[in-house]
């Protein structure tokens, strides 16, 4: 696969081949995960309006996150199946890259259970905490940098690059509703 010229004006490119398309059913299912997490997160939430956005935003980007996130552990079994004949065979992705899903992924999950507001001196899980977006940028980076250019085709980088951006509006709300007092 080529890169398109980036000279290029943009009413001139052709369309995306269809292979680099997301589905219909992708693009559904993130936009009911938006709307479902927004509709949510609006309604299950009480207090000041600006809380109930707030958390509103984290759910529609959580739900979107989730589902872009089962999408693309998808994607990377089915690359392998279509490799290897196996689901499991680590050859096509490499352990290092499940291994780095999985750190993010408890990096994710140590923000949910450990955020808290924070007291007068901070204690260890508060330091994790406030640490935990850089620590995700950090392995989506290297997931990236160290996996993704070697190997991906460009849908798998966009389904990555979208599920980031929406982990790191996720993160940035959730701590913005855990750490001040509302």
């Amino acid at each position: 696969m080529t890169e398109p010229d980036p000279l290029l004006p943009f009413a001139e490119r052709a369309r995306a081949d269809e292979a680099l398309r997301p589905s219909a059913a992708i693009v559904v299912a993130v936009a009911l995960a938006v709307v479902g997490g927004a509709v949510g997160g609006a309604v299950g939430s009480s207090g000041v309006v600006a809380y109930r956005v707030l958390r509103a935003i984290f759910f529609a980007s959580a739900f979107a996150y989730l589902v872009l996130s089962l999408l693309d552990f998808w994607e990377h079994f089915r690359l392998e199946k279509a490799a290897t004949g196996r689901w499991w065979s680590m050859t096509v992705l490499p352990l290092g890259e499940t291994l780095n899903h999985t750190a993010t992924g408890l990096v994710v999950i140590a923000i949910f259970v450990l955020a808290r507001p924070l007291p007068s001196t901070l204690a260890p899980r508060d330091w994790l905490v406030l640490l935990a977006p850089a620590i995700f940028l950090a392995l989506g980076w290297r997931d990236e940098l160290v996996y993704h250019r070697r190997r991906c085709a460009h849908r798998e980088d966009i389904m990555h690059t979208v599920a980031h951006l929406a982990a790191g509006v996720m993160m940035c709300t959730y701590l913005s509703s855990r750490l001040f007092p509302w």
